[in-house]
């Protein structure tokens, strides 16, 4: 039996690791996406652009949508959301009570999905890599060889790019690994990064919705009880679990 909830827990564990990194791609390809967004073109709908976008490749990659996002300020970020200026809130008949904390969305927003582009590059986008990895199940390993129950998640390196040829003698392989505890703390950790990066997305597009189109929007009580879910911000939590931890060996 208690190998049998050691296995579980695993499958658990890889599972939500793949929703949390489902979540957070998703994000950062509605900002691609917003980004190009050209309202009453052929080629620049949301429908086309959303069937084009492939986050993680050229020129969609997370330094792409880091530095899209250091570039914006308030107001950019606003422009880039195509929501109407306040002074056009006002005039469509958007009390200031409702244009305030629309205003207050928009700067949380910028926050989150800055949040989101960082851990996506964190360990040289090895919790990326790891996700393609491991969302077939192709590689996912149960184990206890650190002690305690993990997955493991490897994958073969080769070297930074540097402009040299790859030689093995000189370079070596490497492999990186990602670890996942398979604990129940760990894994409501996980879900919650993933509610959280959903959330951030439900918000960008419900406001979009409601100033630009009409269609009022009130927030969904998931989304609503996300900003109380841990895992974003306490990353002190995540390191004492140590999950997921990524390394290079040798």
């Amino acid at each position: 039996m208690e190998s049998s909830n050691h296995q579980l827990l695993a499958f658990v564990a890889a599972d939500a690791y793949c929703a949390e990194m489902a979540a957070l791609e998703d994000a950062l390809g509605w900002l691609f996406v917003l980004r190009d967004w050209q309202p009453g073109t052929p080629g620049g709908s949301l429908f086309f652009l959303l069937s084009q976008v492939q986050v993680g490749k050229n020129p969609w990659k997370e330094t792409d949508a880091r530095e899209l996002l250091n570039s914006l300020d308030f107001d950019g970020f606003r422009k880039l959301l195509h929501i109407p200026s306040d002074l056009e809130l006002e005039a469509d008949g958007f009390p200031p009570d409702i244009r305030a904390a629309i205003a207050t969305s928009i700067g949380a927003n910028l926050d989150g999905l800055k949040r989101v582009a960082d851990k996506r590059l964190i360990e040289r986008r090895g919790h990326v890599v790891a996700f393609n990895k491991l969302k077939h199940l192709m590689l996912a390993l149960p184990t206890a060889m650190r002690g305690k129950q993990e997955v493991w998640i490897p994958n073969w390196l080769q070297k930074d790019s540097d402009g040299r040829a790859f030689d093995l003698t000189i370079d070596g392989v490497h492999i990186q690994s990602l670890w996942l505890e398979a604990s129940v703390e760990n894994i409501r950790l996980m879900v919650s990064r993933a509610i959280i990066g959903q959330a951030i997305l439900n918000s960008l597009l419900g406001l979009i919705l409601w100033t630009r189109f009409g269609e009022p929007y009130e927030t969904p009580a998931w989304a609503a009880n996300a900003v109380n879910l841990p895992g974003w911000y306490d990353d002190d939590d995540e390191a004492e679990l140590d999950g997921p931890t990524a390394e290079d060996t040798r």
